[in-house]
Order: C-alpha cells, then sequence, then structure tokens
C-alpha cells in the first residue's frame, strides 16, 4: 500500500498454519507477470525482506508431476481395482492407446479353418512365413486397422496397449472370443518369439485371463487350439527369469484342466526333448501333475517312453533328475 506506480505488488504472507503444511504446487506465470527475483527486489525496498524471502524459497520448490508422468508404481496405489488398476502396470504411452473394438467373424468359419490347419506348424522354432502371412490375413477380416496395426507393430509401446486391449475383450462378460480363439492364442504365441521382459509378462496375463474363462465356463480346448498352446508354453517355460518360468508352469496346470490328459501326453513328451534343460525340467513336472490312472496305464504300455524318463532319472541337471524320480515314482 502506497507504493510507486510501476512498483511490484506485494508478494503474499505466508501465515503460521500454512507454514507447517507441504506447499501446494506453483501455477505457471501469466503472460507480462514479474517473476520471483522481480517481486523480491520490490519487496527489498519496501523492507519486506522476510515475507519476500519466504516467497523465494517457495518459487523453488520442485513442481508436482502431472498425473500423466507419475511412474507406473505411483499410478498403480492411486488406481481402485478393475481395469484401471490392470492398465497402472503399463507405461504411460501404452495406457493411452488402450483401445475399445468390435470384434468381427472371419470369412471362413473356426471348425473348417481348424481342420484345414490341423497339421500346419506353429512353433516352438520359428514358424514359416506363409503360415504368418495366413494368420494375419484372417485378423484383418476380425479388427480394424488401428487395432491390427497395435497388434504386429514392431514397437513395444503399440504391443502392450494391444494386449492390455485384448485382456479387458476377454475380461468383458458380453463378449465372447470362443469363434476366435485359435487365433488369439496364435498371435500371442507369435509374440513370445518376442525377447522384451515387458511384452512377455503382458502375454502371460492375457493368456491367464483366457485359460481362466475357459475353465470358468465349463469349456476344453479344441485339439487345434492346444496344439497351438501346448508346445510354444513347455519351450518357453524354460526362460531365464524365475518369476516367468513360475507363471509359464501355472498356464500348464490351467491347460490340463481344459484339455483331455491323454491328449496332452505326446506333447509333454515331446518337451522332454528340448534342448533346454529347464524346459525338459518343466515339461516333467507338468508330467507329474497330469499322472492319473488312464495316463499312467498310457505310459506304462509304451516301452519308448518309459525308457525317455529313464534315462532322464540319469541326467547331468539335478532338477531335470528329481523330476524324473518323481514321476517314475507315480508310476511304481
Amino acid at each position: 500500500p502506497g507504493g510507486r506506480a510501476g512498483d511490484s505488488p506485494a508478494p503474499r504472507r505466508l501465515s503460521t498454519a500454512s507454514s507447517s503444511c507441504a506447499p501446494s504446487p506453483i501455477p505457471p506465470q501469466r503472460a507480462g507477470s514479474q517473476g520471483p527475483a522481480a517481486a523480491a527486489a520490490g519487496a527489498g525496498e519496501r523492507g519486506l525482506t522476510r515475507t519476500s524471502s519466504a516467497d523465494l524459497a517457495s518459487s523453488r520448490l520442485p513442481r508436482r508431476p502431472s498425473r500423466d508422468n507419475l511412474a507406473p508404481a505411483s499410478r498403480q496405489r492411486e488406481a481402485s481395482g478393475g481395469p484401471s488398476a490392470a492398465a497402472a502396470a503399463l507405461p504411460t504411452s501404452a495406457r493411452a492407446l488402450v483401445l475399445t473394438f468390435e470384434l468381427g467373424e472371419p470369412r471362413i468359419p473356426k471348425q473348417n479353418r481348424q481342420q484345414r490347419e490341423r497339421c500346419q506348424y506353429w512353433g516352438p522354432e520359428p514358424i514359416p512365413a506363409e503360415h504368418l502371412h495366413s494368420m494375419k490375413d484372417t485378423w484383418k477380416q476380425c479388427v480394424d486397422e488401428r487395432v491390427f496395426k497395435a497388434m504386429f507393430s514392431d514397437k513395444m509401446e503399440e504391443q502392450l496397449a494391444a494386449l492390455q486391449s485384448w485382456k479387458f475383450k476377454v475380461q468383458e462378460q458380453s463378449c465372447s472370443i470362443e469363434h476366435v480363439l485359435d487365433l488369439l492364442l496364435k498371435w500371442l504365441t507369435y509374440l513370445l518369439m518376442n525377447a522384451n521382459t515387458q511384452i512377455w509378462k503382458a502375454i502371460v496375463e492375457v493368456l491367464g485371463c483366457i485359460l481362466s474363462q475357459v475353465e470358468a465356463s465349463g469349456c476344453q480346448l479344441s485339439e487345434r487350439e492346444a496344439q497351438i498352446l501346448m508346445p510354444n508354453l513347455l519351450e518357453r517355460s524354460g526362460h531365464n527369469i524365475a518369476a516367468i518360468r513360475e507363471s509359464m508352469e501355472v498356464l500348464l496346470r490351467h491347460v490340463l484342466a481344459v484339455h483331455p490328459r491323454l491328449r496332452i501326453l505326446p506333447m509333454l513328451l515331446q518337451g522332454l526333448l528340448s534342448k533346454n534343460k529347464r524346459s525338459v525340467a518343466c515339461a516333467m513336472r507338468c508330467l507329474a501333475e497330469a499322472q492319473d490312472r488312464q495316463l499312467a496305464a498310457a505310459l506304462v504300455r509304451s516301452q519308448k517312453d518309459v525308457t525317455l524318463i529313464l534315462k532322464a532319472a540319469d541326467d547331468k541337471d539335478a532338477d531335470v533328475r528329481k523330476s524324473a524320480v518323481q514321476v517314475l515314482a507315480s508310476l511304481a
């Protein structure tokens, strides 16, 4: 009060109560307004050094980051559950790209498609280019262009967004994915060839949702769907990260609940031939988990299969030996 024309306005005094709390974020300066240094200079001329020092101190406080810049862990703490909690695990760019879409019908019905592709190879070794091309052509009939591009993008953020979008789609009570389940399993196992850990974790989450929904509905995987999924899960269960290996074993136990065990047996025995000892040990544990009277009888009738397990019991790898002994004990 009483200042000369052109002087800076006197800074606001901080009360005793407000000084004990965390200072609020400082809004950006309006065009034409004076900065903190100019305000301090004007205040010094009026002998208000103490108040202007407090103002300067508050001006040096870091700005509170916007919600979009918060770390995923902070976003997850803020989430209250449901889709927002699941989305919190993704990077900010991926969360912004979660897509909603309508799921169309392929031109070739599922039963005809699976009959035609019953001998088509789908992993765990590299998938032939013509098979990949056929899958992509079929997906173009089912989803719109933006979803298709995200599903087959080379960018990790877009792949994560596609995976998260499919997770929400699977969780929708009103949505049936049964008519494209074989295609969805193809896409997910194709992505397992990606070495990125975040992609792997997102794939495991989507597969967990799919298998849980299949089991809860009392349905079963078709023979073709099991052929797509099981060999890839068994081979990738040898991942060098323990948490991913454990997640893969959980998925394999889910498959045992949604497909006849006798039909899974040849796939498990094939998994014992993997070059990855961790994958062999996982396949052996899954074989022990699948043991019932029928499966044990089928194993005992095949001398070749029993010899394979006996050979594994003498393997140099301790985990393989332990798992093989467990299987042999269940056969005794």
